[in-house]
């Protein structure tokens, strides 16, 4: 019986035997651990160079593997026949490390690395007690070790699957293996790393013989963005858990060997078996035919599009043919590094390229309402597979015929193209649909001047939401009778409902929609891989640069986001016109304060009648709606800031989740995963929001923090602020002060309601006020009570001139009397752009040459703000202090 007849069956030794148990069992019964062969680097033979020392598989030592007395009978086990089915040979690959503290230096030291041989079924764990090892070390010790346990086949080439890579390569000798082992086509991807193509690592054997085998490195993560244990399920392998010897691991290695062995080859066991049958899935169905190993998930969309229209014809499909008669400018970029300007030929480009970057805009996130609710409902709905379902509107576009469009008759919800619009929105609307682009991401007013789709257009007229609009540039592409992607796109929804959520394929049709949008939004020259090689030969980041993604076009994926958000603003309009209060809005969901109809989750307006319509005709579901999350005790305190506390008392409705409550953090990193204490943490967060509050926010390091020193692969803490402030993308209204008991204590809070700003000039004018404000007083959290709204009112009315002119004066002071640019900040507590403003203007510059002097600061704004004085001096040293009184009193 061979292991390719069933997947869910591998080989293990009982009693002397080999038999196949069912891979559950074989995981978590231990079997597979009897195949693992363990071995540690010879403390005292390793040879030592010039550079370092060479390691080789003469170098290792075997150990006991401490699973083998209950799997194997006491006499040796039946000799087993290792057999390759293929010159390929693919590879688990994962580390476990130590991470040491700070009297150690902060770093990782590498414990153990471990190989899952996927075919053969066997494991190798290289225990190296802080030794790092480079890539020609690795594939010469498999090389040598395969060959001792005498596998029978030739091995042409080595892939090795790791998940979140970066841990991998960072636990490697990462710049030895780049620079003097000849791996160059690795390139960082994201956040992790993937070769482009396959590496030759030449090296000697036992023998002395010259070997060249190929290596080639994938990630998961870069097909699947969840962690092990969600992957492990769509091959019935469950991750294993070590509790708090998580970050203990070296005592573990020393408590519990046994345990250690299980925990720490599994994760590469389940990285190389999701990898494999993710291949295998996509190139034995029939819908997708896929062959090509991808490399991210994003591929899958770019195949199934060139299998469905013909690998020779899908340029012609998305409109890259030359154009004549229509000139485009060169594309530049400025690389900040070489610190020259880079461009590519854009001859021909056709104009739906540039149109569509005019008109790609993001999601709408938004927040409505602000402050603690404790009696109130909540229901959160999303639009039902938002992105596949406006990708089911798109017919096949004619790219060379356009025109320019002035009538909205000439138009409909389907139509390609965009408008430059001058619009004005009634009063009484209160969730204008026009995104309008500012230096703090997307507005939503009441008039202005922006680049929508015809969709946002017409869906507002058609829902008589417009005052008034005119025209001031557009473009309508000429719609052909045939709908390709639609077909593709149903295929794949219709075929993800054959399958459990858990199962593999429901994942892979899921992705499979999903990245045909992103490919169509994804522009390369924005999203390029960084060349490692170069960057490490350089010292600097060098990226890989290419002129376009391989379905870019940014007029599609502008279709398809201004269609998500016209039927967001439709959803709007009809609860405001009915009643429902919303809490927020984010992309393609809502928070409101009841439950919704069937007929309301159908339809209820134009363009969501037209989307049930089009739903029931490609996917046979007519919903627009879906019920995501519900509960009581509403909080909400920024965009993507909010959450539902509690459950109701009865769960009659079910969504299929476990806990229907929502939480969004807001970009708050808190550890806990669990759901009732994470909603605790934030909550007493909020309550306990001071102006100073900042935490310490973990990232893991990265290529850049590499070439700056920190080689090992860690975690960087970053101290930022806990800010729990509006965002101010609406204009608060009806601010009332809200008093909350929780445990045993009073706490005094803000809760308001908003309306649109009517312009873009009116939002700025405030945003910019309120960015001066915190950096003049503190940091954050600013805005938490009545007193600091009405502080902040004061301000806004421009009494907080005056302490900007105090702030100035001291800061030419400080810099007259010989104190460093870099530390004024930390003394006077504002930011480093407040400072760099002020050096820079010309009256400084007048003053530091000594043909101005700096104004004494005048006897009215000493009297009614004298405190503020005070208030900045008290921050000088007396002497400074003193001193600088004299000049500016």
């Amino acid at each position: 019986m061979a292991i390719n007849d069933s997947i869910n069956l591998l080989p293990a030794i009982v009693n002397g035997k080999k038999v196949y148990v069912d891979k559950q069992t074989f995981f978590t019964e231990g079997h597979h651990l009897q195949n693992t062969f363990i071995y540690k680097i010879k403390d005292s033979s390793t040879e030592l160079t010039e550079k370092r020392k060479i390691i080789n598989f003469r170098n290792l030592e075997p150990i006991k593997n401490p699973f083998i007395s209950t799997c194997y009978v006491e006499k040796s086990p039946v000799p087993i026949t290792y057999k390759l089915d293929s010159t390929e040979l693919w590879i688990g690959f994962d580390t476990e490390y130590q991470s040491m503290d700070e009297k150690d230096g902060y770093y990782n030291k590498v414990l153990s690395y471990q190989f899952w041989f996927y075919g053969l079924e066997i494991g190798l764990v290289l225990l190296v007690n802080g030794e790092e090892l480079s890539i020609k070390e690795i594939v010469s010790i498999i090389y040598d070790f395969l060959k001792e346990i005498k596998i029978k086949g030739k091995i042409g080439k080595m892939i090795f699957i790791s998940h979140f890579s970066i841990a991998e390569m960072h636990s490697t000798d990462f710049k030895r293996s780049v620079l003097e082992d000849g791996v160059s086509k690795l390139n960082k991807i994201g956040k992790c790393y993937a070769s482009r193509g396959a590496d030759k690592i030449t090296f000697y054997d036992l023998n002395r013989h010259k070997i060249e085998i190929a290596f080639e490195l994938r990630d998961t993560f870069l097909l699947s963005h969840t962690g092990l244990s969600e992957l492990g399920k769509y091959v019935g392998i469950e991750k294993g858990n070590v509790g708090d010897y998580i970050i203990h691991m070296e005592d573990l290695l020393k408590d519990n060997f046994a345990l250690y062995l299980k925990y720490s080859i599994g994760d590469s066991i389940i990285a190389v078996e999701f990898i494999k049958k993710f291949y295998e899935t996509i190139a034995n169905d029939p819908q997708l035919k896929i062959e090509k190993q991808i490399t991210t998930s994003s591929q899958i969309g770019v195949e199934l599009i060139r299998n469905e229209i013909g690998r020779e014809n899908y340029k012609q499909f998305l409109g890259y043919e030359k154009f004549s008669g229509y000139e485009v400018p060169a594309r530049m970029a400025f690389n900040f590094n070489s610190k020259k300007t880079k461009g590519w030929s854009v001859l021909g480009l056709p104009p739906h390229i540039l149109d569509g970057e005019r008109a790609l805009h993001g999601g709408r996130n938004e927040t409505f309402i602000y402050g603690y609710y404790p009696d109130k409902c909540l229901y959160d709905y999303d639009l039902a597979s938002a992105y596949g379902t406006a990708l089911l509107m798109i017919s096949d576009v004619d790219w060379k015929v356009y025109k320019q469009v002035w009538d909205i008759s000439e138009i409909n919800a389907r139509s390609i193209g965009f408008a430059r619009v001058k619009f004005k929105f009634f009063d009484w609307v209160k969730y204008p649909a026009f995104p309008v682009r500012t230096a703090y991401g997307l507005l939503f007013p009441l008039e202005g001047d922006t680049y929508i789709t015809w969709t946002e257009l017409y869906t507002a007229v058609k829902n008589e939401m417009l005052e008034s609009y005119e025209i001031l540039e557009s473009r309508l592409y000429k719609r052909k009778d045939k709908e390709t992607i639609p077909l593709i796109v149903s295929r794949q929804i219709m075929k993800r409902k054959e399958y459990g959520k858990d199962e593999i394929e429901n994942f892979i049709y899921k992705l499979s929609v999903n990245s045909i949008y992103g490919k169509f939004a994804e522009s390369s020259y924005n999203n390029d891989s960084i060349n490692i090689k170069k960057s490490f030969e350089a010292d600097k980041i060098v990226k890989r640069y290419t002129q376009n993604g391989s379905l870019y076009n940014p007029m599609l994926a502008a279709f398809v986001t201004g269609y998500i958000r016209a039927l967001a603003g439709e959803y709007l309009l009809y609860f405001q016109n009915n009643g429902v209060e919303v809490t927020s809005v984010t992309t393609d969901g809502f928070l409101i304060n009841r439950r919704l109809t069937d007929d309301e989750m159908k339809s209820v307006g134009y363009l969501s009648r037209l989307t049930s319509w089009i739903r029931d005709y490609w996917v046979n579901d007519n919903n627009v709606l879906e019920l995501k999350h519900y509960g009581e005790s509403a909080f909400s305190f920024r965009a993507r800031g909010y959450m539902i506390m509690k459950k109701f008392s009865e769960d009659i409705n079910k969504t299929g989740k476990d806990d229907p409550r929502l939480v969004a953090r807001g970009g708050l990193q808190i550890k806990d995963k669990d759901l009732d204490n994470i909603i605790r943490i934030l909550f007493e967060k909020f309550l306990n929001a001071k102006p100073d509050n900042t935490y310490n926010q973990k990232r893991s390091s990265n290529l850049e923090d590499y070439l700056d020193g920190i080689e090992s692969y860690t975690m960087i803490c970053q101290e930022v602020s806990e800010n729990m402030d509006f965002d101010h993308k609406r204009n608060p209204i009806d601010i009332k002060p809200s008093l909350i008991d929780y445990k045993g204590q009073t706490y005094e809070k803000i809760v308001f309601n908003t309306i649109p700003w009517n312009t873009v000039d009116e939002f700025l004018t405030v945003r910019d006020r309120y960015k001066k404000y915190l950096q003049n007083r503190s940091n954050n959290n600013k805005l938490q009570s009545i007193a600091d709204y009405e502080d902040f009112s004061k301000y806004l009315n421009r009494e907080g001139k005056e302490e900007i002119e105090i702030l100035t004066k001291i800061v030419y002071c400080l810099l007259l009397i010989g104190v460093k640019r870099k530390d004024i900040p930390k003394i006077l507590e504002v930011s480093k752009d407040f400072v760099s403003k002020r050096i820079k203007s010309k009256r400084f510059q007048n003053i530091r040459l000594g043909r101005q002097k700096i104004t004494p600061i005048s006897d009215y704004i000493l009297q009614f703000h004298r405190d503020l004085v005070d208030k900045n001096i008290a921050k000088l040293d007396k002497a400074f202090g003193d001193q600088i009184l004299k000049l500016i009193a």
